[in-house]
């Protein structure tokens, strides 16, 4: 099963000859569209949906999936004949590519320090890793600096180990 997929539903205006079709993701503040027709509004909608999630994952926010639809039904500002219900699947993989396989040279120390914590985290090691990488990757500057800093304090301690094993 793909846990990178989510689902949404989307909250359909009907339109006329005077007003669009209009779309809203109920359960996304902010994310809507519109069309002038239906098929428009729904690949808009699309759009806004992309759009939302990467701003999302850009800031850092959490993802949340979709609010029951019998919830939703029961917001006033989308009842009546003229609003249609319909869901939205979204997979990540769309926004973030799909993955590649790499190879990397990490310390057995480091490799067991993080095998642990992807553990505790309920994670798999690749998946902490690129969590840890990509939060790395939005430090302040200050954090940014710590953490360029560490391989260096880190490195007699490393010479020191190599050392004992050739001996």
């Amino acid at each position: 099963m793909n846990d990178n997929r989510f689902w949404y539903v989307m909250a359909i205006e009907q339109g006329d000859d005077k007003h669009a079709w209009s779309v809203h993701f109920p359960g996304l503040p902010g994310c809507f569209s519109a069309g002038d027709t239906m098929q428009e509004a729904a690949t808009n909608a699309r759009d806004a949906l992309l759009l939302y999630i990467e701003d999302q994952l850009e800031r850092g926010l959490p993802l949340t999936g979709a609010t029951s639809l019998d919830d939703l039904k029961q917001d006033k500002r989308y009842t009546g004949p003229r609003w249609t219900w319909m869901p939205a699947f979204l997979d990540l993989d769309e926004l973030l590519g799909a993955a590649q396989r790499v190879n990397l040279m990490i310390p057995r120390i480091a490799l067991v320090r993080i095998d642990a914590a992807a553990t505790r985290a309920a994670q798999s090691r690749s998946s902490f890793m690129v969590d840890a990488a990509l939060n790395a990757a939005t430090l302040p500057p200050k954090r940014k600096a710590m953490f360029a800093e560490a391989p260096k304090k880190f490195a007699p301690a490393l010479k020191q180990s190599k050392a004992r094993k050739s001996a």
